[in-house]
């Protein structure tokens, strides 16, 4: 036999109908409270590529020119990194960005328009909102290696430092002149890069290759305007031992999805070899180091009225991390060894 608990009624008699009352109260209180929660975002990143922060890190590839250790003279496209002892102590994150694939005419989210071309409104949202979920994991990456990461608000403490940081021209040569042309284009056309409130966007020339999800720098035989803009002029003008760039690709994949394609870091310093002869082949600046991670993860989700109601910016938090341990690591062992 089944036996039916039972309730005191409030009138110290027992009834199940005090207590079928406050279930219903309960329930539809409970219901209401859901509703009125938004939707928790869900965890895209680790959807993809889990939540092991080793198993990414390893994901991570370096991207740079693969052209031996440099020579101790300090003449040629490389670095001789191990004339620097250890890596660069101060490290200034000069431009974050993130670049539209150019792939496609339909790019959805808030501020974007949602037909034929990018605002750049909307992808500026984008790169503010990256940026301000990932800025931690950046420089707990670095840190590992004894790297202190700076941001504007930290490397632009002088007049004359806003002056330099404001003023710098990012300049190619010829091969990247190329590349960059076939990029980067203005706000006015389909294919937009955005930056975070405070910082320049220093568009890198860059392979393209949507097919491979392949948005490397192009510049593997080096590029010396480009290396001694940023690795010399800039670095020296800013008081920093080096200068980084750190970018993105997004790719909207329909009407209500918006993809990142993976991420790249390239670190730029002076010519660890100094010299005041000025020979030839000597360049005052070099690339320090490169490293890209190579994924598709859906960011954004969007709803029939364009409202966002399912997006992953806290995920990518793992994949700064694992691009800035795996950069420290890289200047690390090089600047302690000969290879």
């Amino acid at each position: 036999m089944t036996r039916r608990r039972k309730f005191p009624d409030g009138n110290g008699g027992t009834t199940m109908t005090t207590w079928n009352n406050r279930f219903r109260s309960l329930a539809v209180a409970a219901l209401l409270a859901a509703m009125a929660t938004p939707l928790a975002a869900s965890d895209f990143f680790a959807e993809e590529l889990g939540t092991d922060d080793a198993k990414i890190q390893a994901k991570v590839k370096n991207d740079l020119m693969s052209m031996g250790g440099g020579a101790d003279t300090g003449r040629g496209p490389v670095p001789y990194l191990k004339a620097l002892g250890h890596p660069p102590q101060r490290m200034a994150l000069v431009s974050f960005y993130v670049r539209d694939s150019g792939n496609s005419s339909i790019h959805p989210y808030q501020g974007w328009s949602t037909h034929k071309n990018v605002t750049g409104e909307g992808i500026d949202v984008i790169a503010n909102d990256l940026y301000a979920a990932s800025i931690g994991a950046l420089k707990d990456g670095f840190k590992a290696s004894g790297i202190d990461l700076l941001t504007p608000q930290e490397f632009l403490d002088t007049p004359e430092k806003k002056q330099a940081y404001e003023s710098f021209k990012l300049e190619v040569g010829w091969v990247g002149g190329i590349m960059k042309w076939g990029t980067h284009t203005d706000k006015d056309s389909s294919q937009l890069e955005g930056a975070p409130d405070g910082y320049r966007l220093f568009s890198l020339p860059t392979s393209k290759n949507t097919k491979n999800k392949d948005f490397g720098l192009a510049a593997q035989g080096g590029d010396g305007k480009m290396f001694q803009g940023l690795g010399h002029d800039l670095a020296a003008s800013l008081g920093v031992d080096a200068v980084a760039v750190m970018y993105s690709i997004v790719q909207a994949e329909n009407k209500s999805e918006t993809d990142m394609l993976g991420s790249y870091l390239y670190v730029f310093g002076p010519n660890p070899v100094k010299r005041d002869d000025n020979p030839s082949l000597y360049w005052t600046g070099h690339q320090y180091s490169g490293v890209q991670i190579k994924f598709r993860v859906t960011l954004i989700k969007q709803d029939k009225k364009g409202d966002t109601f399912d997006a992953d910016f806290a995920g990518f938090a793992r994949v700064a991390k694992a691009l800035a341990e795996k950069t420290g690591e890289y200047l690390d062992a090089k600047t302690r060894s000969a290879n």
